[in-house]
């Protein structure tokens, strides 16, 4: 059933339960493989029936949804855009880093004038969220298997299990409804035609295959959780909020963490969340008035937070992607030797060290993307040349750099 890296998770009980609840519905178990390379979770049909569906569960795309989810999560703490703008920084500059764009430190520098970083690699993330898994954290157990069973629900006979109404007509409902309440973010959208383009998230098959994904995954783990947490103890306001976040997040890295692509499509990303989010907290009500018929006032209760929650999240992110819009334009046309002066300008002497090594730890987990030797060494040349001092002496206040001299002293 698992494979390579994923062998010792077969001794935590959540991803046996997991397991179990998944070929009881599906009458299938699939095959799990740890991806170490790939960016994405994927599924692998095979035509000869006696293989068993795979899924490729990418330790990247894992590491990724925690880095998002937190910088999300530490901007609705402070109610910020500006705050999640700065994180948001960080993660783009990291990616752009690591695919050969230069301009990424340029991003992270610009972070570092907003907040404090300090670098952690992929497998040390992927470590803390394993942790996590050991000790039974509610939180830890929804981020690590929620999206290995949205991709499991992505499978032709987990989709088939979803309410009649996804299935009908009625769904094109969905669309309607959400733009209603969503407008006043977005503002005007012809969402219709979107329906019928393949390239969007609005695409009536894809949104709908997304929102059966959704309804399937929250179903295991709430069933998962209950069948692993002693005494039955539901951390229900917590876990419904980590639950929510799965669509939140997705929207916050198409529309944040990417090079922007057009406002329309900004708009496309986040009525998708709407929509994948109505259905979903139905899903959630729903399946929890199942398991604990005696707690309907509670959960009503916790359902009016995570109302209030989604909506505070989604503005943020419509606000924090204005702003990186015009970042972007902005750093994204720098050459290699602008990006260094960009730097230098704006990064103060107080933040050189803790700037200087972030960027060469990023650099030091490149392992296995597509950063050539060659770019490598040009990029540790160019971080070098960034300093602008020759010695550091370290107090107990901090440190104090001593400029390098100039040719002609």
């Amino acid at each position: 059933m698992i494979e390579g890296q994923l062998d010792y998770l077969s001794g935590i009980p959540a991803f046996e339960t997991l397991m179990s609840l998944v070929a009881q519905n599906i009458q299938v178990t699939p095959e799990v493989k740890l991806d170490e390379k790939g960016f994405t979770h994927r599924v692998q049909n095979f035509e000869t029936p006696e293989l068993r569906p795979r899924v490729l569960f990418s330790k990247r795309a894992l590491v990724r949804y925690k880095c998002q989810f937190d910088v999300l999560n530490g901007a609705l703490v402070k109610k910020s855009a500006e705050s999640l703008c700065a994180g948001a920084c960080l993660l783009l500059g990291k990616e752009l880093l690591l695919t050969n764009r230069f301009a990424g430190a340029a991003f992270i520098a610009h972070a570092f004038e907003k907040l404090r970083a300090t670098y952690m690699q992929e497998d040390h993330v992927f470590e803390h969220m394993l942790q996590g898994l050991r000790e039974n954290e509610q939180g830890a157990l929804i981020n690590f298997f929620l999206p290995l069973a949205h991709e499991i629900g992505h499978l032709e006979r987990s989709q088939a299990l979803a309410p009649a109404d996804i299935h009908s007509e009625k769904f094109f409902d969905t669309y309607r409804i959400n733009y209603e309440r969503i407008w006043p973010i977005i503002g005007d959208l012809d969402y219709v035609g979107s329906q019928k383009n393949d390239q969007s998230p609005l695409f009536l098959p894809l949104l709908r295959e997304e929102v059966i994904s959704d309804w399937f995954a929250v179903c295991a783990v709430f069933a998962v959780i209950c069948k692993t947490t002693k005494n039955g103890e539901f951390e229900l306001l917590s876990d419904f909020s980590n639950l929510i976040m799965f669509p939140l997040v997705a929207a916050f890295e198409a529309t944040c963490l990417k090079e922007w692509p057009s406002t329309h499509f900004v708009q496309e990303v986040l009525l998708a969340t709407q929509c994948r989010y109505s259905l979903l907290i139905d899903s959630m009500r729903a399946t929890a008035k199942s398991i604990f018929p005696k707690n309907h006032a509670e959960i009503d209760g916790a359902i009016t937070e995570i109302v209030k929650l989604y909506k505070e999240s989604l503005g943020l992110i419509w606000d924090c992607a204005i702003q990186l819009n015009s970042l972007i334009r902005e750093l994204m046309r720098l050459s290699d030797a602008e990006v260094a002066k960009y730097i230098g300008d704006r990064t103060s002497s107080a933040q050189w060290m803790p700037l200087h090594s972030y960027l060469l730890d990023v650099l030091e987990d490149s392992k296995g993307y597509a950063l050539f030797e060659s770019n490598r060494i040009a990029l540790r040349r160019a971080l070098n040349s960034m300093v602008n001092f020759e010695t550091v002496i370290m107090t107990d206040n901090g440190f104090i750099a001593i400029p390098k001299r100039s040719d002609a002293s």
